[in-house]
C-alpha cells in the first residue's frame, strides 16, 4: 500500500492587507462620528418621538 502525501506551504505578506483594513476601519469610525453628529442636528427639526431611518451603501 503506498503513502500518498500531498503538502502546500503557502507564504504570505499581510501588510498590505492590515494597512488596507486599518483605512476601512478608520473611514467607518468617521461616518459613525459624522452620524452622530447629523442625528444632533436632525434632533433639533424633528420631534422626540419621530424616528429618522438611514441607508448607509458602501462601494
Amino acid at each position: 500500500m503506498t503513502d500518498n502525501k500531498f503538502k502546500i506551504n503557502i507564504d504570505a505578506d499581510t501588510t498590505e492587507v492590515l494597512k488596507q483594513m486599518k483605512e476601512v476601519t478608520e473611514a467607518a469610525n468617521e461616518c459613525v462620528v459624522l452620524y452622530e453628529k447629523l442625528e444632533k442636528v436632525m434632533g433639533k427639526f424633528i420631534k422626540q418621538n419621530e424616528m429618522l431611518k438611514f441607508i448607509m451603501m458602501v462601494k
